[in-house]
């Protein structure tokens, strides 16, 4: 949760002695759409340092010119392994050239790479990842910092061969972006309430109440805030505890989905398409209850509706429900918000 913001927020306070890149990946769809992008960002953020050397050494694989926008960036591709050239050797530039360590913040990486095998073919993919992780290992004034809404162990487990040990990833360092503390959500609650001057006598509880209903989840407390504003202002009534409930009990049926709940429903298939059926009702029974379940209760209770799995076949589908951010280890929903979400938008059984 929040990813984007935090990286917004990594871009715009880079300590000195860093120079940060930022780029979302989305829309991105081939390795030479890549190249042409990275060498526009490094011109961008430090301009100069992809000098006429860099143009001369590269121009048999196909860059003619260099600018600060990607449509300025020609690049004409010698040959299907001419955005290698162009990628390894900006990066080498950049180790070389820049007296800094040099951060690339690369948004919805798994989407550009789930672009490039739909386009060209999964081999394509795998380059681009093992040329990404030789970059890293070569380089060592280059950091990556790579996000997605759709996880990177999806990807890489799509792409690895059968039987295979690819691991183009494991040399990085996996960091989870949890909520906030409990005293920080109520302090956003309250400062944004202060900030949009709604009238409200126990403005303490209802911070506190809109924190924990949402499981301290900055976007939903926004949400929650800006519905209390709306409602306020049809009918003129202070903030209360019990509001800021009904907002949120409203935002879980409202049928056009204001806040895109049922986005945890519909990804299941995308995320799990050989294990789609499972993974639903998995996620029902574990729903069920606000508690924990564990693996044999799961078992049992899928018994009574379809053929249970194998149990390390279960045991992998939890791990990648725990990887994916729908529960925890202890078997339960890891939101709660998320767990009565389900509930309300699963169509009926």
């Amino acid at each position: 949760m929040g990813k984007t913001s935090v990286m917004r927020k990594m871009t715009e306070e880079t300590p000195i002695g860093i120079c940060s890149v930022k780029r979302s990946l989305q829309g991105i769809n081939t390795p030479e759409e890549f190249a042409r992008a990275l060498v526009a960002d490094v011109e961008s953020s430090a301009p100069g340092v992809l000098a006429k050397p860099f143009l001369k050494r590269l121009r048999k694989a196909g860059i003619k010119k260099v600018g600060a926008k990607s449509v300025e960036v020609e690049f004409e591709p010698a040959s299907a392994e001419a955005w290698k050239d162009v990628v390894t050797e900006t990066f080498g530039t950049i180790d070389s050239g820049i007296d800094e360590t040099v951060v690339f913040l690369w948004d919805e990486l798994p989407h550009m790479i789930d672009a490039i095998e739909a386009r060209r073919d999964a081999g394509t993919a795998r380059e681009m990842l093992d040329v990404l992780r030789y970059v890293r290992e070569t380089y060592p004034s280059i950091r990556m910092v790579l996000s997605g809404s759709l996880g990177i162990h999806h990807v890489v487990d799509k792409l690895r061969l059968t039987g295979g040990s690819w691991a183009p990833t494991n040399d990085m360092a996996v960091i989870d972006v949890p909520p906030l503390s409990t005293s920080d959500a109520t302090y956003l609650a309250t400062e944004l309430m202060r900030n949009e001057q709604i009238s409200c006598d126990q403005e303490p509880a209802v911070a506190e109440a809109i924190a924990t209903e949402v499981d301290c989840v900055p976007y939903y407390v926004h949400l929650t805030v800006a519905q209390i504003r709306a409602r306020q202002e049809g009918d003129g009534e202070a903030a209360t505890s019990i509001r800021a409930r009904e907002v949120i009990d409203a935002a879980l049926t409202d049928p056009q989905d204001p806040w895109h709940l049922k986005h945890y429903v519909d990804r299941v298939p995308v995320y799990y398409p050989q294990e789609k059926d499972l993974a639903y009702a998995v996620l029902d029974v574990v729903a069920e209850i606000g508690g924990a379940r564990s693996q044999e209760e799961i078992e049992a209770l899928l018994a009574a509706q379809m053929r249970p799995p194998e149990a390390t076949r279960l045991h992998v589908l939890l791990e990648l429900l725990c990887k994916d951010h729908y529960i925890e280890p202890a078997y339960r929903f890891r939101m709660g918000l998320v767990r009565r979400a389900w509930r309300a938008r699963r169509p009926p059984r």
